[in-house]
């Protein structure tokens, strides 16, 4: 009788239907096609002290989940049929597009908390690094990239605070940084698309003039900037600061334009003035990166 799942009994040695169960795994069935949310759906059932197998449980959102995958509700494995197959179907279909949206909602979510929502790229390919969560460790990752290439968010989190902190106690700093590359995302997809040309059998010779151009108006244009102008309102702001614990989006607005990922572990931090702080980091597969989280 317990390893019965829930909607079925045994009457005079025959496996049956359980009626005043059943009706209840009809009703998660048909409020999950009106696409009604597990929560609402657990509400209603734990409000009315709808029973369930174990003494004193109540409905859970796995209990929900189990129901509408379970195939012998509709006939598998010599169970009698509570619903048909089809609309069985229709249940999980809705159940895992319901599911799928509010994983993307979550993800949305997540990314536009982050202080570095918008800020950071992908220098091989160009994308937006985004931030995702797997066992509540959140990690950046490219999207296009391998899964290999992920960074802590609180790594991440750490190392510019530390810049932010380390220009805060001697603004002065900023004007012995070297390098200057607001431009650099441009300039490296037109170096990238001058290299497959130049390795191509049939190299166009004016398409590679055409780039060459393009990549010579990029390097230019980095240093028409009013880099001054912005290198005072920089040092301006981090003057009236005092040392940070918490990274904010306003604070990391106000100092810097974007951070870059490249594949060989370097990160660049682009400052408001558009000079360049370089970091160097360990670029690790997520699971590893779970497991060392949780091992902390």
């Amino acid at each position: 009788m317990q390893d019965l799942i829930y909607g079925y009994e045994i009457k005079n040695g025959i496996l049956c239907v359980k009626k005043s169960e059943a009706k209840y795994v009809r009703y998660v069935f048909d409020e999950c096609i009106k696409g009604k949310s597990q929560n609402s759906i657990v509400d209603y059932l734990n409000a009315n002290n709808i029973p369930v197998r174990k003494q004193g449980g109540k409905w859970t959102h796995s209990m929900i989940g189990l129901i509408l995958n379970n195939k012998r509700y509709s006939g598998d494995m010599g169970y009698p049929k509570i619903v048909n197959k089809s609309y069985q179907q229709k249940a999980i279909d809705m159940y895992n597009n319901r599911a799928l949206s509010v994983n993307k909602r979550k993800a949305a979510k997540r990314n536009k908390d982050s202080p570095f929502y918008g800020m950071v790229y992908c220098n091989n390919c160009g994308s937006k690094i985004r931030l995702y969560e797997s066992d509540n460790i959140h990690y950046h990752k490219c999207p296009r990239e391998a899964d290999k290439d992920c960074l802590l968010e609180s790594e991440l989190q750490e190392m510019t605070l530390d810049i932010i902190n380390t220009l805060i106690a001697d603004n002065e700093l900023i004007d012995s940084i070297n390098g200057m590359t607001p431009r650099v995302l441009e300039i490296t997809k037109t170096e990238n698309q001058l290299n497959n040309l130049i390795e191509a059998d049939n190299s166009n010779l004016s398409e590679i003039n055409k780039l060459l151009k393009m990549k010579y108006r990029s390097i230019y244009m980095q240093y028409t900037s009013n880099h001054m102008a912005e290198s005072m309102q920089l040092k301006a702001y981090l003057s009236d600061m005092k040392k940070q614990s918490v990274l904010t989006r306003t604070l990391l607005n106000k100092v810097m334009k974007k951070i870059i990922f490249h594949k060989d572990g370097k990160v660049q931090f682009i400052l408001l003035n558009s000079q360049v702080i370089e970091k160097s980091v360990i670029y690790r597969e997520r699971r590893l990166l779970c497991k060392e989280q949780q091992g902390q």
